[in-house]
């Protein structure tokens, strides 16, 4: 029987080993599984476990517009459960203007409901602090990262986990 591979991961995967090897500690790398199909979000995810990096930043699924909260909870949870590892920590991947798929605070106390510590924060890249701030306030328990750096320190006041930006 042949092995299928995926070509198209082989560049992620890849720099995720060579992360690894570098001795950079795979705790401190939250790796971007996130894909058009599910189940390659699902493959990545694994691999990204596979080399001790548990921690996974996951778009809604952005493919499908006007995405309900029920199928947004829904697809966040067939990855869950795909991927079938304890040891996973998602981070939520908040960035409407661009999947055109926001990411409601009640998808994320359902999913936080169902799914006990798994979620384990959020990245808010839509660039609007009162949201951002409310989803700080909402969820206490959560890394609440901004997209949008100017919201940096506001954020860091209120006690945010930082950033994940695109600065050069």
């Amino acid at each position: 029987m042949k092995t299928l591979t995926y070509p198209k991961f082989t560049d992620a995967a890849a720099l995720t080993q060579q992360i690894v090897a570098a001795g950079i500690a795979p705790s401190r790398i939250l790796a971007a599984t996130g894909c058009a199909a599910l189940p390659d979000t699902i493959d990545l995810t694994r691999h990204a476990i596979a080399q001790g990096c548990a921690n996974a930043l996951v778009l809604p699924p952005f493919f499908w517009k006007g995405v309900t909260d029920g199928g947004l909870y829904a697809s966040y949870a067939a990855l869950i459960d795909g991927v079938a590892d304890s040891r996973l920590r998602l981070y939520l991947y908040h960035i409407p203007q661009v999947s055109a798929v926001p990411i409601s605070p009640a998808v994320i106390e359902r999913l936080c409901a169902g799914y006990p510590g798994v979620v384990s924060g959020v990245k808010d890249s839509g660039g609007d602090l009162d949201h951002t701030r409310a989803l700080r306030a909402l969820f206490p328990e959560l890394a609440i990262l901004v997209g949008h750096e100017p919201h940096l320190p506001a954020m860091l006041e209120i006690g945010g986990a930082g950033t994940i930006c695109g600065i050069p």
